[in-house]
């Protein structure tokens, strides 16, 4: 009928959705909630690594580029550029047999070359590590020469007064000091400079063993100074 009054509560009943089917513990029910789930939950990283910060100047994964793999991927490509090369020159002028023959004769002619010039390549990466080496250690050994010389140099005038250090003290630091400037790997220049400090402080004479430790501090510096 028109015009008719409908109650408050009946018409809020009426409003409100209906269950779905099987109710709340029903199958709707629980597909309803896996969705909601899905839809509130991160997304999962299944298996990936996680993000860390970048090698600035590298690839992840890529192995390091040494001398002998930068060389190795140099012979690599000129053989491959020759045999093209070759592959094509024959080709113009000869068709596909000559192509072929001309690939390969240019292909194992350039391996040939490049494998060549590697080998002299490390050969001369050898020797310079080698004498990087030999001139690291004897510059160690120089610069342990002047420590020792002034340690005596210590000895021989402490700040402490003339009682600071003992005879026995003095006596061993001389010892040492000796014993650095006879090894056979300290340069000639240097052993020269160790031997006049050596002496001077021997004697006593404050003013010329100042001068003397500071010429062996010169020759070393001088020596092994950086171009």
């Amino acid at each position: 009928m028109v015009g008719e009054f409908t109650p408050l509560d009946q018409r809020s009943s009426r409003a409100q959705p209906r269950s779905p089917p099987g109710g709340e513990g029903g199958v709707w029910g629980r597909v309803a909630h896996h969705a909601h789930r899905c839809r509130s939950s991160p997304p999962v990283n299944h298996g990936a690594p996680p993000a860390g910060p970048a090698v600035a100047g590298r690839i992840p994964g890529m192995a390091p580029i040494t001398p002998a793999r930068a060389l190795l991927l140099l012979v690599c490509g000129l053989v491959c550029l020759l045999t093209a090369s070759g592959a094509l020159i024959g080709a113009l002028f000869g068709g596909a047999k000559a192509a072929l023959v001309a690939a390969a004769c240019a292909g194992v002619a350039g391996l040939l070359a490049t494998l060549l010039v590697r080998r002299r390549a490390l050969a001369h990466f050898a020797a310079a590590q080698r004498e990087a080496g030999v001139r690291g250690y004897a510059e160690g050994i120089a610069h342990g020469v002047l420590l020792h010389v002034t340690a005596y140099e210590a000895a021989v005038f402490p700040h402490t007064g003339p009682t600071g250090v003992t005879p026995e003290e003095r006596a061993a630091r001389r010892t040492v000091a000796y014993r650095m400037a006879a090894l056979e790997e300290v340069p000639r220049l240097v052993r020269e400079a160790a031997a006049d400090a050596l002496a001077v402080l021997d004697e006593a004479d404050r003013a010329r063993a100042e001068e003397a430790v500071a010429q062996l501090a010169s020759v070393v510096r001088r020596q092994y100074a950086r171009p």
